[in-house]
């Protein structure tokens, strides 16, 4: 007798905060992305870190426009990525030797803690490093082809 097939794991995803806020306030692969990781229990990992940044982000008066014209407020949007998150805690690593920019020290220490499949960014800094301990590192329609969606 055959058992039932398991279900694939969730692919984990740890994304810079450019993405979620392109996803949020814009259309195209950001956006399509965006539905998807949260429609997806699991698939999306954000640190405490990520998630503060994002939050500040979100709260600059330069998308405040944006907000309005969805009809979406901060709170409401933090809250829908805390719900359908999964919370991870950053490794303590390394910068690379190549990274320009320190404060994406902690989208890779995310996703090295989340044991993520991926990390997602609009960033070319992080993009121009490709991989970090393995993990890709891709834009947001590459992780849309990641999971099946394009």
């Amino acid at each position: 007798m055959r058992s039932a097939p398991k279900p694939a794991p969730a692919v984990k995803l740890v994304v810079d905060t450019n993405t979620p806020v392109s996803g949020t306030l814009w259309s195209g692969s950001p956006a399509r992305l965006v539905n998807a990781i949260l429609s997806a229990p699991g698939t999306l990992c954000l640190s405490p870190e990520i998630v503060i940044e994002l939050g500040n982000v979100l709260a600059r008066p330069k998308f405040a426009g944006r907000l309005a014209a969805q009809g979406v407020t901060v709170s409401e949007i933090m809250l829908r990525f805390q719900r359908f998150s999964r919370r991870v805690t950053g490794a303590k690593i390394a910068p690379p030797p190549t990274l320009r920019d320190p404060k994406d020290l902690k989208i890779l220490a995310a996703a090295v803690g989340a044991k993520a499949d991926a990390i997602v960014t609009g960033d070319k800094d992080l993009l121009d490093l490709e991989f970090f301990e393995g993990i890709p590192i891709m834009d947001a329609a590459e992780a849309l082809k990641l999971l099946g969606l394009l």
